[in-house]
């Protein structure tokens, strides 16, 4: 059953809408702010979901720092608070998009210039997280959304950072409840316990899971499939992850992107980019050989907006080349009809105008009219006069 139902006020200012979603974690609601007028999504978790019992203190810490993230790669979280039954709720900006989940399910993998485009942007999201001292920790292709702006390009930002964690507020990857935070397909080797005691988990973790993310959207399929949380854990933890399928990508930057990837999923974090900024500049250095001269790889039409636009290009040239057709077809049945050939026109002469140096006068050349030499006339033959009493023939 829906904790929330549409109709019902929250705290006084948002009118639940709908219930849009459901998970491990909690519920999601789409929400009016009464005030403002505007559109907002409420993610209410379930009671002591993130483990904190009696004492929410952590957690208003952890959202009040998560507020503080303002960059248009990453969804605003605006308000947050508790519930009376333990739970919490979190107001995110809504976006009108896709997932990144639900555009690999419909189209496949990510055709390569825009996979780094979007891939970038998520890195500049990533970076300004990180900035603020928050671990994301649960990146997945499901928290990357994609919505077209009004310039007619993706834009990529980053939701729910519900369960991002301070960098030095705990290094455990199981809340005390037992809960894992993040998904096990995505999660880093620390956060399945790689680290030695007195370490903590920090921002090369969402490399690693943006490098899964990474690896999936170029390749249409995750690099570790397995069918129980311990395989999972264990492939993250000692499985290299298979070579990427270089086939489908451009033969300049197939080998290149493939060990771009292969250094994000390093099973040692200090093996992979130092930060988020390392790991977009590698792909920055990548994204010219993906690339025609053409091609707009942040086109949010499959084909883009030239693809939209040649198969009215193409039905307009059929149309005017028949235009073209019948015109000249008319203009052959009337020429042949035609008992008077029509005379000829005087082509003017034009004498070259010579170059002028920047103190002589140019003298405008004198157009001759040549006209084409005519024939005397020679007056036809009188014709006979009709007998007296009989009329002329016509």
């Amino acid at each position: 059953m829906a904790r929330l139902s549409p109709g019902q006020m929250l705290d006084g200012k948002y009118e639940i809408l709908e219930k849009i979603g459901e998970g491990g974690m909690g519920e999601v609601y789409k929400a009016r702010h009464v005030h403002s007028d505007e559109i907002r999504i409420i993610k209410v978790t379930k009671p002591d979901a993130l483990g904190e019992g009696p004492d929410s203190r952590r957690f208003q810490e952890e959202a009040r720092l998560a507020t503080l993230v303002r960059h248009p790669n990453v969804a605003a979280l605006y308000d947050f608070s508790r519930l009376p039954d333990g739970s919490f709720y979190m107001v995110w900006e809504f976006i009108d998009g896709i997932t990144v989940e639900e555009w690999l399910r419909r189209h496949g993998r990510f055709p390569a210039p825009r996979a780094l485009y979007v891939a970038q942007q998520v890195l500049a999201g990533l970076s300004e997280i990180h900035a603020q001292g928050i671990v994301h920790r649960d990146l997945s292709p499901d928290n990357i959304l994609l919505r077209e702006g009004r310039d007619g390009r993706l834009q990529a930002k980053i939701i729910d950072l519900g369960i991002a964690k301070r960098v030095a507020a705990d290094s455990l990857s199981v809340t005390s409840s037992g809960v894992f935070v993040g998904k096990l397909k995505y999660c880093s080797p620390e956060q399945a316990g790689a680290l030695p005691p007195g370490q903590v988990v920090d921002g090369r973790s969402d490399l690693y899971s943006f490098g899964v993310v990474l690896y999936e959207m170029l390749t249409g399929r995750p690099p570790f499939e397995s069918a129980t949380p311990e395989e999972y854990l264990g492939k993250h933890l000692h499985a290299a992850p298979p070579p990427m399928d270089t086939k489908g990508l451009p033969p300049r930057a197939g080998p290149v992107l493939a060990a771009a990837v292969a250094r994000a999923l390093e099973k040692r974090r200090e093996k992979r980019y130092g930060d988020a900024r390392e790991f977009a500049a590698a792909l920055e250095k990548i994204a010219p050989a993906t690339t025609e001269p053409s091609e707009d790889p942040g086109s949010a039409d499959e084909e883009g907006p030239r693809g939209r636009a040649l198969p009215w290009l193409l039905a307009a040239g059929i149309l005017l080349a028949a235009a073209i057709a019948l015109s000249f077809i008319h203009r052959l049945g009337s020429s042949s009809r035609a008992d008077v050939t029509p005379p000829a026109v005087a082509v003017p002469s034009v004498t070259p105008i010579p170059t002028a140096g920047p103190d002589e006068v140019v003298v405008a050349p004198r157009i001759i009219e040549i006209r084409t030499p005519t024939a005397p006339v020679t007056a036809p033959p009188a014709t006979p006069t009709a007998p007296p009493g009989r009329e002329r023939p016509f």
